[in-house]
């Protein structure tokens, strides 16, 4: 689990500007900033408190109306506040539920809010004359609505369709609505403006009222052939939407733009007709003052990752540019289609290192200064005081006595007394040659690794008045030091490890340590030093680093660490952080043998670790500090990680089948345990050069005999068994001519199919899920004959086995897949890419209450609820690979389930609800059969079960 520690904040995830000011959240706090200093300062912010807060939760889009503020939070509320008054509160107007999710868009029009909801419904709300929104009418369209543009009476919507071909591509249309009685909204035309064709795919991203016209942005997913993957581009189109039931697309106006698609459009034109546009890295202008002869600026590559909002703020209408680490660009026009950055800075204070001595933890934040942090109780340490170091690239910390040292780049390094923690001063700064990154104390002298100026050297006898004695020329660029044995270790990337003798300054002798590698990171830890390069770890002598006792690549240790950053090691264990956002346990205590111990997610890369008592303190370079329960201690080992060494995980991690060993050809994947736990079904997992076989495997957990089960030869693949309620049969998805959801008699051996004769004939319906009364059977269904085509089909339906009737529960242009039913039989978690990304959602058995469960960039999917509906596990790659995650339902917090040291997939809850059954692909079966997987049994951790 990962804790924030006080002095880290969330950073921005939606910003919004109104005459003079510019509002950002973070979380569910809304601030006021004025603009980021041209020197890239973060951006000032004028209250000493948030001026208003989220009332249901974090906020997820934050929209400006004069001198009032639109807050969308997670939940699907869309709050109201007065900002009229400047250093005053934000005064709450009023709310409006749009549902159980964020919207799709929202349009303040004077005294009227416009809504699209996360179904794709329009919602129409009054605004009484005291603020608070009223709704008063709503639209279920023919097609889900995605944006849109209100013109008086008109509201111009865009939509996602799909041409009535099997397989085909999506394309965006344009809708107009009449709103003139805002009660009985209706829907009076209709025209294509960006259709696919092949493999290539258009979804809708924005619109412009502009006169007679309608400008349409489309983001295009381009087909580089049967087997070349695809590329994004943005579009313009044009619609002559003079008459709005008869709308037409304007032929040979519009254009294709860049080679990415955007993530978002400016809602408020810049100036005459220019709009702002912002995808990937990249930010355009497009002046559409004659729509019919759009101008297209040039891209500008002005972000660090890529845009997440766009605001403008300040009388003169300056846009500004949020990117989806929470960094806040200034911009300026410089020509009618020309854009610079002028001031970026993060919104929020970016952890670049931290040192821990006894119960206090030193951090430093970059271009702000340095946190004493109480971690007495290291779960929830307590800021205790800071000292400013403003402007300054603060890197690395070390610390002695009652003395810190903090790199600070091309400033050097800052002295700081710590003495006071509640008053932390800074006594001294030494300039130094290079850029200062990471330092080290050894006795009464500093190491300073200084990038491509070498290893300085300085003075610390007297801390007060320290004096830099000299910089050591190296062969390569220090990134990290340590100090042992009366030495400075340096790596160096990709030229390696350096021991560098500077007992004489004047005479420094430095030795190249052949056979480490790249490495980026160091620690010691008594006798041991420990680095960390690109591909594994390396453990050598401190006396003698030449002495090497160990050293394990990524074959080994389990996973690739990337490009490390930082390194902490105890009791024979390393902690290692880097850029792939994670952090890793590796268990070296026999270093001969090093074997990867575990590993943990972490929200974004880090730049630092310490470790303080049973936790590592990881300097988040987007979030802040986090405390992360490490994999050292019996206390934290029986809670957090289920194993901290191969030979534990063995014990928690339990193989029940040997499917490889007995056929020899399928290996066994998707389990499902009946309902009194003593059986297991699986499906025969081929191995990779082979085409899927129809089979299933029955396993007798009490006698351990494994059984195949050879369907009938016309079925050709099988997916997602589950056991009915009494345990006499199987329930699961098999491919004929088509995809059908049948039941198997475990003693009659019959087939009978459940979803056929229900739909068209080319109707697929796959992933079943049964209730646990057995009522009820969930599926998802693609049709590639439903109006709209096949994306508009992939969704949700239920089926009342005893009456035969079916209802549909999700209607949404996205794939909605994977259904499981909670045990109280009224809600299903099931999982949808309809934000862009695959989350995790729940609706209700009546298609009401529509909820998302989690919001992360990476591929979740594949939920299954505990017996007790307090937990859902899922599958998930957010840790940079497959493996296994489970969600507090209550409160939406995410563990891990297992230690990380293996790609797990497919979980299913056990009975008892403290075990799952799992998949896991083992390496090889020969040089000619590959991959296939084996089900294993998987202990929780304790704070879950």
């Amino acid at each position: 689990m990962l804790t924030p520690v006080a002095g880290g904040e969330t950073p921005a995830s939606a910003v919004a500007g109104t005459a003079g000011d510019l509002y950002a959240a973070h979380a569910d706090a809304i601030w006021r900033y004025g603009a980021p200093a041209d020197n890239g300062s973060p951006p000032p912010r004028q209250d000493t408190e948030p001026v208003a807060r989220g009332r249901h939760g974090a906020i997820a889009r934050l929209v400006a109306d004069g001198a009032r503020l639109v807050a969308v939070d997670v939940a699907g509320w869309i709050s109201l506040f007065d900002v009229s008054r400047r250093g005053a509160p934000a005064r709450y107007l009023g709310a409006l539920s749009s549902g159980s999710a964020a919207p799709r868009d929202v349009v303040v029009d004077g005294d009227r809010l416009v809504v699209v909801d996360a179904a794709g419904v329009l919602r129409i709300a009054g605004i009484t004359p005291d603020g608070t929104p009223v709704e008063v009418g709503r639209l279920a369209a023919s097609l889900a609505l995605y944006h849109v543009a209100v013109d008086g009476p008109w509201i111009f919507a865009t939509a996602y369709a799909s041409p009535k071909q099997i397989y085909g591509p999506g394309g965006v249309v344009l809708l107009a609505i009449d709103v003139a009685d805002a009660a009985r909204p209706r829907e009076v035309g209709m025209v294509e403006v960006s259709m696919g064709s092949g493999y290539s795919y258009a979804y809708p991203r924005g619109l412009r009222r502009v006169g007679r016209h309608v400008v349409v942005f489309s983001d295009w997913q381009l087909s580089m052939g049967p087997w070349g993957g695809f590329a994004s581009a943005g579009r313009i189109d044009v619609v002559d939407a003079a008459d709005p039931a008869r709308m037409r697309r304007v032929e040979g106006v519009g254009d294709w733009i860049g080679h990415a698609g955007w993530s978002d459009v400016s809602r408020t034109p810049a100036g005459s007709g220019r709009v702002l546009l912002a995808g990937g890295r990249e930010v355009r202008v497009v002046d559409l003052a004659d729509p019919l002869r759009p101008v297209i600026g040039a891209p500008a590559a002005l972000l660090d990752v890529a845009a997440a909002d766009i605001a403008f703020a300040s009388p003169d209408g300056r846009p500004f540019v949020l990117d989806a680490w929470g960094k806040l660009y200034g911009l300026d026009f410089t020509g009618p289609t020309e854009v610079r950055v002028v001031a970026a800075a993060p919104t929020s204070r970016r952890a670049t290192g931290v040192a821990v001595a006894g119960d206090r933890a030193y951090v430093a934040y970059d271009g702000a200064g340095l946190d004493v942090l109480d971690v007495v109780d290291a779960a929830a340490p307590r800021r205790l005081g800071s000292a400013a170091l403003p402007g300054a690239r603060l890197a690395g910390v070390a610390v002695a006595g009652t003395t810190a040292y903090v790199a600070a780049g091309d400033a050097g390094v800052a002295v700081v007394d710590v003495a006071d923690d509640a008053a932390p001063v800074v006594r001294a700064r030494v300039d130094t040659p290079g850029d200062a990154a990471r330092v080290a104390v050894d006795g009464p002298r500093l190491y300073v690794a200084e990038g491509d100026a070498g290893l300085s050297v300085i003075d610390i006898a007297d801390a007060a008045a320290p004096r830099l004695m000299a910089t050591v020329a190296l062969p390569g660029r220090a990134l990290d030091v340590v100090s042992a044995g009366g030495r400075a270790y340096v790596a160096g990337g990709f030229d390696g490890l350096w021991a560098v003798d500077a007992s004489d300054p004047t005479a420094p002798a430095v030795e190249t340590i052949a056979g480490t590698g790249q490495t980026t990171a160091l620690a010691v830890d008594g006798a041991r030093l420990y680095a960390a390069t690109f591909y594994g770890l390396t453990v050598a002598d401190a006396a003698d680093p030449g002495t090497f006792l160990g050293h394990a690549d990524s074959d080994v240790v389990g996973c690739c660490l990337g490009w490390p950053t930082a390194v902490a090691a105890r009791g024979g264990f390393a902690l290692v952080v880097g850029e792939d956002a994670a952090l890793h346990v590796l268990d070296a205590r026999d270093p001969a043998h090093i074997a990867g111990a575990g590993r943990a997610p972490l929200p974004a890369p880090a730049r630092g670790i310490a470790l303080a008592g049973d936790h590592a303190l990881a300097a988040d370079w987007q979030w802040g500090l986090r405390a992360v329960r490490a994999a050292v201690g019996d206390a934290v080992r029986a809670v957090y990680l289920p194993a901290v060494s191969n030979r534990a995980v063995d014990a928690e991690l339990v193989q029940l089948t040997h499917a490889g060993e007995q056929s020899g050809m399928s290996g066994a994947a998707q389990p499902a345990l009946s309902p009194d736990g003593t059986r297991m079904v699986a499906v025969w997992d081929t191995p990779v050069p082979y085409e899927p076989r129809a089979g299933l495997w029955l396993l007798n957990r009490t006698t351990g005999n494994q059984v195949a089960i050879d369907l009938r030869p016309d079925l050709r693949q099988v997916e997602t068994p589950t056991f009915t309620p009494d345990g006499t049969a199987l329930i699961f998805a098999a491919l004929h001519t088509r995809w059908d959801v049948v039941r198997y008699d475990l003693a009659t051996r019959r087939l009978d199919n459940l979803t056929g004769g229900r739909f068209g004939p080319r109707s697929q319906h796959r992933r079943p899920s049964l209730s646990r009364d057995g009522r009820w059977l969930a599926f998802d269904r693609v049709d590639p004959d439903a109006p709209g085509g096949l994306a508009a089909a992939e969704d949700v339906f239920v089926l009342d086995l005893a009456s035969g009737d079916v209802r549909r529960l999700t209607d949404d242009p996205a794939v909605d897949r994977f259904p499981s039913f909670a045990p109280d039989g009224a809600r299903l978690a099931f999982r949808s890419a309809r934000d862009g990304q695959s989350e995790l959602y729940a609706v209700g058995i009546d298609g009401t209450g529509l909820t998302r469960l989690t919001a992360h960039p990476a591929h979740d999917g594949y939920p299954t609820f505990s017996p007790d509906g307090r937990w859902i596990a899922f599958q998930s790659d957010r840790g940079g690979r497959d493996d296994v995650f489970v969600l507090n339902v209550a409160t939406r917090e995410v563990w891990p389930a297992s230690d990380g040291a293996r790609v797990l997939r497919e979980p299913r809850f056990a009975p008892d609800g403290r075990h799952l059954v799992v998949s896991a692909p083992l390496a090889y079966v020969s040089p000619t059969y590959y991959t296939f997987a084996e089900v294993f049994e998987l202990a929780l951790p304790r704070g879950i079960r």
